[in-house]
């Protein structure tokens, strides 16, 4: 691969990256107005476990937007690590 088709490469996934910092936004709006709303104990439960997920996901997203170079490999990768923590102290 050459300079500019990578240049290129990391755009996109730069680009891809605040697409999903936009949707997280999105995710956890949704989730906090569902919140919001009389709903059974259970699927209030449900919905507290994915919206802690997604915000532990946009947390990461925005880590890794700090950095210069962000790409899709490098939100995995944290996303692994942070798995893999939560499992050791859990």
């Amino acid at each position: 691969m050459n300079a500019k088709e990578k240049r290129f490469c990391t755009l996109q996934e730069k680009d891809a990256v605040a697409d999903m910092r936009a949707a997280a936004r999105e995710v956890l709006a949704a989730y906090a107005a569902a919140l919001a709303e009389r709903l059974p104990r259970g699927l209030r439960a449900e919905l507290v476990r994915l919206f802690a997920g997604a915000a532990e996901d946009i947390g990461i997203l925005l880590r890794t937007g700090e950095e210069e170079e962000c790409t899709l490999s490098d939100f995995a990768a944290q996303k692994k690590q942070a798995e893999r923590e939560a499992r050791e102290e859990g």
